[in-house]
């Protein structure tokens, strides 16, 4: 085996074991955030609902919640070492990022969309106003990291100082 056909030295051996690896973080966090976060219902007897929440055992949830975080945990070593080994590129890794992170929002904001409250779920509401402007944000930064690979500036600015410019 030569030195130039290294996994190392292509950079991307096995890229679909990285598409699984991020694959599995980005379907994994909105069910393990669910699952983490927890009911978030107040106690008492006749609760109001923004939204039903389903209607789960303890035992169900409990099954989500080890599922779920297996499944992550498992996701987010296959990308460490994707990184390590240099099969990961920069721009799989920030839009699993930009993607895990909208999905965080989705199962936190599920938990308190069904939260049972006496009264308005105030804050059911403010997270369905949020919703559609933060999945359309969510979209854009995707897409800028899919472009150009960062979410720095692109265009060049004047030369660091003490650089000359021709």
């Amino acid at each position: 085996m030569s030195g130039d056909a290294s996994p190392k030295a292509s950079g991307s051996a096995r890229p679909w074991r990285s598409l699984i690896a991020a694959g599995g973080v980005v379907v994994a966090m909105p069910f393990a955030a669910w699952a983490w976060i927890g009911d978030q219902s107040e106690s008492g007897d006749d609760l109001d609902y923004l939204w039903q929440p389903p209607n789960l055992t303890s035992s169900q949830e409990r099954w989500i919640f080890v599922a779920s975080t297996v499944v992550l945990a498992g996701s987010l070593v296959a990308l460490w070492v994707a990184r390590r080994r240099g099969s990961l590129s920069p721009r799989l890794l920030l839009q699993t990022m930009v993607l895990a992170g909208f999905a965080v929002l989705v199962g936190g904001g599920y938990r308190v969309i069904t939260a049972g409250v006496i009264g308005a779920n105030i804050g059911g509401g403010l997270i369905l106003l949020g919703a559609i402007p933060t999945a359309g944000a969510t979209v854009a930064l995707f897409f800028v990291v899919s472009r150009t690979g960062s979410v720095a500036r692109t265009t060049p600015g004047p030369p660091p100082p003490g650089e000359i410019s021709s």
